[in-house]
């Protein structure tokens, strides 16, 4: 039963290494691969907050976009599954009916915990909010304004610094898994704002074995990354996976997206606004030009904070939710059909694959 999966039953026992300061990891993964042992030295990360252009989120009280309403949410949309920083728990309570109909999957575990770590890293919740504080929600409110009735589960992966391993990115692919197969559903989303670059440049043996758990016809959708490279990131470049790249507002490349002819669609990428949370940010240190808090670090108020933000982890949730519209539309379509269709809605890019219009 599918259900019962975890990420070991599926890709095997699973061992992490730690290695003296004095060993090079792409040595060691080598020397490794050498007796036919599968490894690898990934590390995960949001593609927002300091990983999407070096910009995190400001304080906003702009509104979304003023043509989208609060949905009167019915839930008879697809299924969308978020694998992101987790739901703020806050969000059950806002006023302007955005995600308070997002569930999180197994309950407290899913739920984001907002402050963890002190501005140096250290388990201490110092009462400002940690780096990746507030992504999942800000995700989960975007493809709450594009596609209303998706039924939106959260499924947590990311640390509240804004990082996770490569097995814990598979363990919540197992986890989406099981909730389709609970659910008895082969059609739905699947949406990643997160991504890594691989050692070898080659795909993770880990995430492609979570990936062919998926039934057939959900959608995976990735960010394609905020290096501004062509290098390949993980998942996006997955062939089971439509990577998404970044644009402006005037519909052109962001300087800062990665880009290649492994990006499938693109979305502006660049002063989105969306959900958020109530904190205050945690302050840049002082003389300290490579940190990667804010040196003005924004407040965001009660009620129903929002925040405008930037990066492929936006334009993501705005594919994906194109997607979930496609397939509510018709029923009878395939994964390839839903993909095709949202292909022939938008214009060819270079290196960006389908730009596709949406705020």
């Amino acid at each position: 039963d599918v259900a019962d999966f975890d990420v070991e039953d599926v890709c095997g026992t699973i061992q992490r290494v730690l290695l003296p300061d004095d060993v090079d990891i792409n040595d060691a993964v080598d020397q490794l691969k050498g007796q036919d042992i599968t490894a690898s030295a990934n590390t995960a990360a949001m593609m927002g907050g300091t990983a999407k252009g070096g910009a995190t989120p400001k304080s906003t009280t702009d509104g979304v976009d003023a043509q989208v309403k609060a949905p009167e949410h019915q839930g008879t949309g697809p299924l969308v599954i978020v694998i992101d920083s987790g739901i703020d728990d806050a969000a059950k309570t806002r006023g302007d009916g955005w995600v308070t109909f997002v569930a999180p999957h197994r309950g407290v575990q899913d739920v984001d915990p907002l402050d963890v770590l002190d501005r140096r890293g250290r388990v201490r919740a110092d009462g400002r909010l940690d780096l990746a504080a507030g992504h999942g929600t800000f995700v989960a409110g975007l493809i709450s304004q594009i596609e209303p009735d998706a039924e939106i589960v959260m499924i947590r992966a990311i640390a509240t610094d804004g990082v996770c391993t490569e097995d814990q990115v598979a363990e919540a692919l197992c986890r989406a898994a099981a909730e389709f197969d609970i659910r008895q559903l082969d059609r739905g989303v699947v949406n990643l704002s997160l991504g890594l670059q691989s050692v070898d440049d080659e795909e993770p043996p880990i995430l492609r074995a979570a990936l062919d758990l998926l039934p057939d016809n959900v959608i995976v959708v990735a960010a394609a990354g905020n290096e501004r490279t062509g290098v390949e990131l993980w998942p996006a470049a997955s062939e089971r996976v439509c990577g998404v790249a970044s644009l402006t507002d005037q519909g052109t490349a962001s300087e800062w997206s990665n880009r290649g002819p492994w990006v499938n669609f693109s979305a502006r990428g660049e002063g989105i606004i969306s959900t958020f949370i109530e904190g205050r940010e945690t302050a840049a240190l002082e003389n300290d030009p490579g940190s990667p808090f804010d040196k003005r670090p924004d407040t965001y108020g009660a009620p129903d904070p929002l925040a405008i933000w930037s990066g492929t982890s936006f334009a993501t949730p705005q594919v994906s939710a194109q997607l979930a519209t496609i397939l509510r539309n018709n029923p009878g379509f395939t994964r390839a059909d839903a993909i095709q269709h949202l292909h022939q809605k938008g214009t060819p890019l270079q290196n960006f694959g389908t730009r596709v219009p949406v705020f």
